[in-house]
């Protein structure tokens, strides 16, 4: 598989891990996107399935047009996609698997750019915060 690939192992499906996440997971903001996100220990040191999985929301009560959240969720997982590297290489180093949701703010929406500048910050953000708990590897 290669890097830059966003497959369906990677997503979040299950309504336990979303529920999980909204009801323990840790909250981080950046800029316009909020990332909600969680890790567990993998106690399988051989694992090689996904160590990441992620989910995408744009509220309806934000952005009213279908055809401007879907569009919204693309440039999202678009901008996940091209950046997931960063928390890939933190997770495999220290044996750990990550769940985020990203949650859309504004009311209006941002380009390309804009988006990928949050994404940058915020997962920056998520692998500091993991990096000073203290994993063996």
């Amino acid at each position: 598989m290669g890097k830059n690939k966003f497959p369906k192992e990677e997503r979040i499906k299950r309504l336990e891990i979303i529920f999980s996440l909204f009801g323990d997971g840790n909250v981080t903001k950046s800029g316009d996107i909020k990332i909600i996100w969680k890790y567990s220990k993998i106690n399988e040191p051989g694992k090689t399935g996904p160590f990441i999985q992620a989910g995408f929301s744009v509220p309806k009560k934000n952005i009213k047009k279908a055809v401007q959240r879907n569009r919204i969720k693309r440039k999202m997982r678009e901008a996940f996609r091209i950046r997931k590297n960063i928390l890939t290489e933190t997770l495999k180093n220290k044996n750990i698997k990550l769940y985020l949701f990203f949650i859309y703010l504004p009311v209006k929406e941002l380009s390309f750019q804009e988006i990928e500048h949050n994404f940058i910050s915020g997962t920056q953000k998520v692998v500091d915060s993991i990096a000073l708990n203290n994993f063996q590897k």
